[in-house]
């Protein structure tokens, strides 16, 4: 039985940065509603999956599981099933990162690969197919706590997760959702900057919008404020100049 699915659970390595498929442009009234909502002190992410938005580059899920039968149930792999296209290039909301008592198994699938398989992480490096040599078994009311994580830096990518489960002799697929939705997250556009490290492109973007540290200023910070994409580049260009 799954008893938790927390999409965005690790925020320590969760970027709250989104993007969307399609332009969207809000009048000042709506991005002010929807600064309330996504950068108030109860942050909300409700506002991002109602429009289908996709978060930047990674995703963490934490999920709860426990047996429900008299027997041993055994958790025989974890994948994912996922559709990849090109990055998103609709509208940014650009708001780039700054710097439990249960057993937790953490897991990372690199969707950028055909066939995602379940790898063991050791801090945050892979270390080898989980599954392969091993699976996880639950008695009755038995819980596992599971966080995963799931990247792409080449495509925007919707995914659900199958947990191939073998109960009383048989086994069958349980499908985990981000509550009815597919989880969704998307490369961002990058070029060079001066000393040859990537830097998001905001020019690909047809509509930006700016918070958090993606405010050079310091002084819109805590509200989401539309850019040209274009200005933007050449602002933060000049700005850094400046320093």
């Amino acid at each position: 039985m799954v008893d938790l699915v927390e999409e965005g659970a690790d925020a320590d390595h969760t970027s709250p940065t989104w993007a969307l498929a399609e332009p969207l442009v809000l009048n000042k009234s709506q991005l002010g509603w929807v600064t309330r909502i996504t950068l108030g002190m109860k942050s909300d992410s409700s506002w991002f999956y109602r429009h289908t938005a996709a978060r930047d580059g990674s995703t963490s899920i934490k999920l709860v599981v426990h047996g429900n039968r008299d027997k041993k149930v055994r958790i025989m792999d974890i994948r994912t099933v996922k559709q990849c296209g090109r990055p998103l290039d609709g509208t940014l909301f650009y708001n780039p990162p700054g710097g439990a008592s249960d057993e937790i198994i953490r897991l990372y699938f690199d969707l950028d690969k055909p066939r995602p398989r379940a790898q063991m992480l050791k801090g945050f490096d892979p270390k080898g197919d989980y599954f392969s040599l091993r699976t996880v078994s639950l008695k009755r009311d038995e819980d596992m706590v599971f966080l995963i994580y799931a990247a792409t830096s080449k495509h925007s990518c919707s995914f659900s997760l199958a947990l191939d489960v073998l109960a009383d002799g048989r086994q069958r697929t349980v499908t985990v959702t981000n509550h009815g939705q597919p989880f969704r997250v998307t490369a961002l556009y990058t070029k060079k900057d001066k000393d040859g490290d990537a830097d998001v492109d905001v020019e690909k973007y047809r509509v930006l919008y700016v918070a958090g540290n993606g405010d050079f200023s310091g002084k819109h910070a805590g509200m989401w404020r539309r850019w040209d994409p274009s200005e933007y580049a050449h602002a933060v260009a000049k700005w850094r100049q400046s320093y």
